[in-house]
């Protein structure tokens, strides 16, 4: 028996998809951890099952590589769609996904081969404590961060939820040079936020274009996070920082992010299948 997958990535945030229906030999949360390993599997930040929805044209379940569960993810998404339409999945460019953060629309713009330009609406942010979630009794829009971490005295954040949880800070430096990889995963598990939080360090480089770095949850720092660059542009936003639309850079490449108030936020970008391949059973380990 062989568990049959594809690889594809949106800006280098790559996914491991298999369609629900498939036999496995582990759980989507337990393959999502074997899966995951650099150098000693596939390789990837998570798992997607793409399968059939009664709300929707498909549905979505996404994993990340430590086999925890997330509502959503803006890469996976556009990937998702592009596999959907290339596969026969949907009808037409335009579809719906069932996620676990509700029905979000995904649209292919363009197809060149293994690429697809693809652009997919993310649900209003949504800044209030409880619905984010975070543990405080005032949302937080451009809020020192002292109060949550000493080391970082002298920046400031804004948390929101855009399908997922997001605390974004600006700095005035290069984000290329920043720590994250000291001060996103303190952030990331800090009490204040029960379901652990991703983390975006943004440096604007002008009123429309953001250089962004995002230390995902479950995941560490990825090339990549269309939630992430899309909760970056929109915290810009609402502190006068950035404008719409707005170009997002990320290590592995950009997107475009548009605040559609009272619609969603708009997130545009390139998906691409890198390979299809299969796995036998054994090579998974003993159950």
């Amino acid at each position: 028996m062989k568990l049959h997958f594809t690889k594809m990535h949106g800006i280098g945030n790559d996914y491991i998809y298999i369609e629900q229906g498939s036999k496995l030999p582990r759980s989507l949360a337990d393959l999502a951890i074997l899966l995951s390993r650099r150098n000693f599997s596939v390789g990837s930040d998570g798992l997607i099952e793409i399968g059939r929805s009664e709300r929707a044209d498909v549905s979505m379940r996404i994993f990340n590589a430590d086999g925890s569960e997330a509502e959503m993810c803006g890469n996976g998404l556009r990937c998702l769609a592009k596999y959907a339409y290339d596969h026969g999945l949907v009808k037409g460019p335009e579809m719906t996904v069932e996620t676990a953060a509700g029905v979000v629309r995904a649209r292919i713009i363009a197809t060149d081969g293994p690429i697809s330009q693809v652009e997919v609406m993310l649900p209003e942010p949504e800044l209030t404590p409880a619905l984010v979630p975070f543990e405080a009794d005032h949302a937080f829009i451009d809020e020192p961060l002292e109060g949550i971490e000493p080391g970082l005295a002298g920046l400031n954040c804004t948390v929101l939820n855009l399908g997922n949880p997001h605390c974004v800070i600006f700095l005035a430096e290069d984000v290329g040079t920043f720590p994250v990889q000291v001060w996103g995963p303190r952030l990331e598990t800090k009490a204040i936020f029960p379901e652990r939080v991703n983390v975006g360090f943004a440096t604007p480089l002008s009123a429309t274009h953001v250089r962004v770095r995002v230390w995902e949850r479950g995941s560490g720092e990825t090339l990549a996070c269309g939630s992430g660059a899309s909760a970056c542009v929109v915290a810009g936003l609402i502190t006068g920082k950035l404008s719409s639309p707005c170009r997002a850079s990320l290590p592995g490449g950009d997107v475009s992010v548009a605040w559609m108030r009272g619609q969603g936020v708009l997130l545009t970008g390139p998906a691409e299948e890198v390979y299809q391949g299969e796995i036998p059973y054994q090579s998974l380990g003993p159950e």
